[in-house]
């Protein structure tokens, strides 16, 4: 599975971005930006709350991309429902509404924050 470790910095969320679109290159889908927004919330959170070491991977198998974020923090996201007027906290319900799944799988050394889209559903990632 290609993986790509990142620091704690700002910048990893577009080397996360490139990293996945390369991994996207010749799966012609019209889920790309939906990819590309749910593993920008996702790595942002892990720079933001888990001050670690970022683990990101990334496959397809069987049209099914499945991204995977992991850091070296054991403390699980809850989703929060922010304020109409707040400028973050929406990152969860982002990957919620656009992942066909997700979930937060805890690890011995942090955990794993993820998700997958079909890529051959009609509109896949659009909800």
């Amino acid at each position: 599975m290609p993986a790509l470790v990142l620091p704690v910095d700002g910048r990893s969320v577009a080397a996360a971005r490139g990293f996945l679109r390369t991994v996207l290159d010749g799966h012609p889908t019209t889920s790309t930006d939906d990819a590309l927004l749910m593993i920008s919330e996702l790595v942002t959170n892990a720079v933001r709350h888990a001050h670690s070491r970022l683990l990101v991977t990334a496959c397809i198998a069987d049209q099914t991309l499945r991204v995977e974020v992991g850091d070296d923090d054991p403390t699980v996201p809850v989703a929060s429902d922010p304020e109409h007027h707040a400028t973050s906290g929406r990152g969860l319900r982002i990957v919620e509404g656009l992942a066909d799944h997700w979930g937060i799988t805890p690890a011995a050394d942090g955990k794993v924050v993820w998700f997958e889209l079909d890529l051959t559903a009609p509109g896949a990632g659009e909800r």
